[in-house]
C-alpha cells in the first residue's frame, strides 16, 4: 500500500535530518525503511534508484531521494523527497555559518573552529583515497588511478585548468558527489571572483559538514557568505536542481548503466575528481596548518577517516575539542 505525501515527507525528514555522516549511511537508513520495513519498494527498485543516483550530477543522496520518491508517488513523491531531505539541514548550515562567523572575535571559539578546520583538510584528504582505493585491484589499476588522478591533480594546481574541462576530458578517454563540486566552487568563488576567502570556504564546508543530511548543503553556505540570504536560496536551488536528472534516467538509461563504456567513463570522472579534490585540498591545508600541532590534527583525521567507519561528525566535534583544550590548557 503506497504511503501519503505526509507520511512519505516524514520518513525522508526522519531519516535523512538524524543521519550524519552523508549519503551512504542515510541511503543505508532508507533501504531499511523503504525496503525491509515500509515495502514501498522493492529491493529491484531500490538497486536501481542507488545505482542511476551515483551517476547523476550533483549530490548523490538527494538524486537517489528523488529517485525513490518518484517510484512511490510520482513526481510529487521525489519533490517531497528531496525538500524534506535536504531544507531543515540547508537551514541549519547557514545557523551554523552564522554561529561560525560571530565567533570570529572570540580566540577560544577560534581555537576549536581551527580544530574541525584541521579535520576538514583531513576529510578531503580521507576522500581523495575512498575515491580512489575501488580502482587499485592490479598494477594497470594503479597506472590508469596515476595517470587520470594525477594528470587532474597537475591540470588544475599547477597550470590552472579549470575543472569543466578536467573532467570532460577523463570521461571521454575512458558525478559529482558531496564535496567533488569543491573544485568548482573554489575555482569560480574564490580563485576568479575573489569573493571568498580560503578560510570562509573552509567554515562553509564545517557549517554543511557539522550537521546531519546531504554532505553538498555546504554550498547552501557558500552561497550565504557571498549574497547572504537570497545567496543561500540560490545555493538551495543549485543543489537540489540536478537531482531531478535522475528521473528521466530511471525511465530511459536504467538498463544501460550496466553498459562496460558507461561503467568506463564513470570510472574516469570519479578518479579524476579524486585529482581535483587533492588540488583544492591544497590551498585549504595552508589555511588550516598552521603549525605542527595543527598539522598532527590533520594527519590523524585523514587516518582515522580513511581507514576507520566513525562518523565524520564525530571526528570533527573530536578535533574542535582538542584545539579548544589546546588553547585553555
Amino acid at each position: 500500500m503506497k504511503p501519503g505525501i505526509g507520511r512519505l515527507s516524514w520518513l525522508y525528514f526522519r531519516v535523512g535530518n538524524t543521519t550524519f555522516g552523508g549519503g551512504d549511511p542515510t541511503m543505508a537508513a532508507l533501504q531499511r525503511e523503504l525496503v525491509e520495513r515500509q515495502h514501498w519498494l522493492t529491493r529491484e527498485d531500490y538497486g536501481l534508484a542507488y545505482s542511476l543516483a551515483r551517476i547523476t550530477p550533483g549530490t548523490n543522496i538527494i538524486a537517489f531521494c528523488a529517485a525513490t520518491g518518484a517510484k512511490i508517488l510520482g513526481i510529487w513523491g521525489a519533490i517531497a523527497a528531496v525538500l524534506a531531505e535536504t531544507a531543515p539541514s540547508a537551514v541549519l548550515a547557514v545557523l551554523l555559518t552564522l554561529g561560525f562567523e560571530s565567533w570570529a572575535k572570540n580566540p577560544v571559539m577560534m581555537a576549536a573552529i581551527a580544530g574541525t578546520v584541521a579535520a576538514v583538510t583531513g576529510m578531503m584528504w580521507a576522500s581523495v583515497w575512498l575515491l580512489v582505493r575501488p580502482y587499485l585491484r592490479d598494477t594497470l589499476s594503479l597506472v590508469r588511478v596515476v595517470l587520470l588522478g594525477g594528470g587532474a591533480f597537475l591540470a588544475a594546481w599547477k597550470f590552472g585548468v579549470t575543472p569543466v574541462p578536467v573532467i570532460a576530458v577523463a570521461a571521454a578517454l575512458t558525478s559529482f558527489s558531496g564535496l567533488g563540486s569543491l573544485a568548482m566552487i573554489h575555482n569560480d568563488f574564490v580563485d576568479h571572483r575573489h569573493v571568498l576567502t580560503d578560510h570562509q570556504l573552509n567554515t562553509a564546508v564545517v557549517a554543511g559538514r557539522t550537521g546531519p543530511g546531504p554532505n553538498g548543503v555546504y554550498v547552501v553556505s557558500v552561497g550565504y557568505l557571498v549574497a547572504g540570504i537570497p545567496g543561500a536560496i540560490a545555493g538551495f536551488a543549485a543543489v537540489i536542481t540536478p537531482a531531478f536528472l535522475v528521473l528521466p534516467l530511471m525511465y530511459w538509461a536504467g538498463k544501460r548503466a550496466d553498459s562496460p563504456r558507461v561503467k568506463s567513463a564513470i570510472r574516469a570522472v570519479v578518479i579524476a575528481s579524486a585529482g581535483l579534490l587533492l588540488s583544492v585540498s591544497m590551498p585549504l591545508a595552508r589555511d588550516a596548518i598552521t603549525g605542527p600541532f595543527a598539522l598532527a590534527l590533520v594527519v590523524a583525521s585523514t587516518l582515522v577517516l580513511a581507514f576507520t567507519k566513525i562518523d565524520s561528525a564525530w571526528v570533527m566535534l573530536g578535533a574542535a575539542l582538542i584545539g579548544l583544550a589546546a588553547k585553555l590548557f
